[in-house]
């Protein structure tokens, strides 16, 4: 049984009709969510490489070892204070 109208000029479309353009709508409304999702998600990502290879980078350039800087950092950042956390950047770690 395929999709079908009813009526003798077949105005009217049948329920299968109504139904199918329902869930075409849903579908395509789903797929566009789901890649706003997917380009937020690649963002978010993009941003915190960014973010570590400055670090990393920042590091090289005044002389540490990015490793144990990195792991000094993630070991200490969440008990420090936040209006001293210009203590934790490369330039002024290990003073």
């Amino acid at each position: 049984m395929g999709i079908q109208s009813y009526g003798e000029d077949n105005k009217y479309p049948s329920a299968e009709v109504h139904l199918f353009k329902c869930m075409e709508c849903f579908v395509f409304s789903a797929i566009n969510h789901l890649q706003e999702i997917q380009i937020t998600t690649q963002k978010r990502v993009l941003h915190r490489a960014a973010v570590l290879d400055s670090l990393i980078s920042t590091a090289k350039l005044h002389g540490h070892d990015p490793y144990e800087y990195l792991k000094d950092l993630f070991s200490r950042i969440a008990d420090h204070p936040h209006h001293r956390l210009a203590e934790l950047l490369p330039a002024n770690w290990g003073k």
